[in-house]
Parts: structure tokens; C-alpha cells; sequence
């Protein structure tokens, strides 16, 4: 567990303040964004849902064993659980998507601002430069831009919007 907690706290990698890895989204990023944290708070709520629905079902099937079945509330309840599952379906795709999409328009601009900066650098950076080096560190780069704007931060909004509904 030691190991562990060193890992993810102790860390000699460098790490960046959301402020600093969101600068360059746009107003239709965070709108994006928004509406993205808005589909996770829908989907949140569903697994409290579900497993309130499912407990109704239980309930329903103890009935029946006790001899008083109602085949209509049994029902219901199985419509209400693949419901539920449908709009988790749908609204952990959408959220899933809009957070894509703001994160494509964000890299697109770290990667416009990226190259605009080793363009601008004097004729003598570039002789002192590894050529194979610039494209890897670029690469390294983006990708770890990439991984701290992506879904997961929507992903983590879903999960305490689960433990708040629970």
C-alpha cells in the first residue's frame, strides 16, 4: 500500500493544475464540457436507481414465494430496470462523445501552439536540437495533454455524483 501511495503522491513526474491544462479551451469547449458533467449527473443517479428498482424486484419475487405473485408489478419493475440501463446507455455515450470532442478541439490547439513555438525558435536552436528527439518529446507531449483532458475527469464527476445519489 506504501508503494502505492508513493506512486500516485509522491511522483517525480511533473504535474499541471487543471487552470493550466483547460487554458485553451474555448467557450464551446467548456459549453461542451458542461453538458458533458450534465450527462454524467444523469448517469450517476442510475446505478442508486437501479439497484432501488432491482430491490423492488426482489421484493416481488419474496412475494411470490410467500404465495401473493403480481406478475403486472414484476413487470414493471423489469421495464423500469432496462430503462434505467438504456438512459445509463445513452448518457455515458453522449458524455463520453462531448468530452472527446472538447479534447480534440484543445489538443488541436496545443498542437497549433506546440509547432508555432519551435518555428519561432532562432536558426541556432534547431543545430543544437536532435531532430528524432523533437518529434518523440512533441509526441510525449500531446499524449499526456491528451490523457488530462479527456473523459476520465467526467468519469470522475459521474462517480461522486453516484456516491452523493447512493
Amino acid at each position: 500500500l506504501k508503494e502505492l501511495w508513493d506512486a500516485v503522491f509522491n511522483s517525480d513526474e511533473p504535474s499541471v493544475s487543471p487552470a493550466k491544462l483547460f487554458s485553451f479551451a474555448s467557450a464551446y469547449d467548456w459549453t461542451l464540457l458542461l453538458l458533458a458533467s450534465l450527462f454524467a449527473f444523469v448517469s450517476g443517479g442510475c446505478l442508486p436507481a437501479t439497484l432501488y428498482f432491482f430491490s423492488g424486484t426482489m421484493d416481488s419475487v419474496g412475494a411470490a414465494m410467500a404465495g401473493g405473485f403480481n406478475s403486472d408489478e414484476m413487470l414493471h419493475q423489469s421495464k423500469m430496470i432496462m430503462g434505467v440501463g438504456c438512459v445509463y446507455a445513452a448518457s455515458t455515450a453522449a458524455y463520453t462523445a462531448l468530452a472527446d470532442i472538447a479534447k480534440a478541439h484543445q489538443t488541436a490547439e496545443y498542437k497549433k501552439r506546440y509547432l508555432g513555438s519551435i518555428l519561432r525558435q532562432d536558426v541556432g536552436w534547431f543545430d543544437t536540437s536532435n531532430p528524432q528527439e523533437l518529434s518523440t518529446r512533441f509526441g510525449e507531449a500531446m499524449l499526456a495533454i491528451e490523457e488530462g483532458v479527456s473523459f476520465k475527469a467526467v468519469m470522475m464527476l459521474e462517480a461522486v455524483y453516484t456516491l452523493v445519489f447512493s
